[in-house]
């Protein structure tokens, strides 16, 4: 009521830690928003991407789940109940325009879960990411696009799928591994729709769901490079396992000895043999 007192300052400090992190390589290829679902209030889905595309959670997101980076404490959301776990309506890549969509998933369902969406239910004219157990679907709307995963994608550990665009055809990446290109029956026409940008259902807000735990979805006004993906995933810490070293083998009678050298606890990817 009498106006702001005077400032304070805090001692020079220095931060420390490693000089690129997961989340500034993704800032430096400029999302138009990046949720992070690391809030503490369902009330607000802040946007990391500085384009102020503040979302909120509905009562069907459980907060505060353990996330997937262990170099980075932001945690990740929950969902176990069909229906919209959050939305905003941000500023996005529309009709043919070339765009990015990632996010980090955990799930061990067996159906389709769909991931995020946004546009209309009109065939070219909406854009979803849905996940399979071993499988990703690009759609534009009843326009299906679906890229086969080696390995199984709900087995229960975080995994990152991204799908980039031009509008006329598509590229997915898991864990940052290219799982090919494909074309589009017809060019995307993605049209801006009331609902916005819905996380954990689809297509727009109309069906298919989402159960498990879901972190980091960003979108970007660009189809990224091959290269840019798989630094992302490479920037999270996480990826396969290093080769053993120095394998050795030993014939014996009926039988061979095999030995090799484990990366050891440095190498925080190996679980087993």
């Amino acid at each position: 009521a009498y106006g702001s007192g005077p400032a304070a300052t805090t001692k020079s400090f220095a931060v420390t830690g490693t000089a690129s992190t997961y989340v500034s390589t993704v800032l430096s290829s400029s999302p138009s928003v990046f949720y992070r679902m690391g809030d503490s209030t369902r009330y607000v889905m802040s946007d990391s991407s500085g384009n102020a595309g503040t979302g909120a959670y509905t009562t069907l997101a459980a907060l505060g789940q353990v996330g997937p980076l262990a170099s980075d404490p932001s945690p990740a959301i929950d969902v176990t109940s069909n229906g919209v776990a959050a939305g905003a309506s941000p500023a996005l890549p529309l009709y043919a325009s070339p765009r990015t969509i990632e996010g980090w998933v955990d799930t061990t369902s067996n159906s389709e879960q769909f991931v995020a969406s946004y546009g209309e239910t009109n065939t070219t004219e909406g854009f979803d990411l849905v996940e399979e157990p071993h499988a990703v679907i690009v759609s534009g709307y009843n326009d299906d696009l679906s890229f086969t995963s080696p390995a199984a994608i709900n087995d229960g550990n975080w995994h990152f799928i991204t799908a980039t665009t031009n509008g006329t055809s598509a590229t997915v990446y898991v864990d940052g591994t290219s799982l090919g290109t494909q074309n589009f029956p017809a060019t995307l026409n993605t049209v801006a729709a009331p609902q916005g940008l819905v996380v954990a259902m689809g297509p727009e807000d109309c069906c298919g769901y989402f159960n498990g735990d879901l972190a980091d979805l960003a979108v970007f006004p660009a189809a990224l490079s091959a290269a840019t993906v798989s630094a992302q995933f490479a920037a999270s810490g996480l990826g396969p396992a290093s080769a053993p070293g120095s394998p050795a083998a030993t014939a014996g009678a009926n039988q061979a000895t095999v030995s090799w050298t484990a990366p050891g606890t440095a190498d925080p990817a190996v679980t087993g043999y």
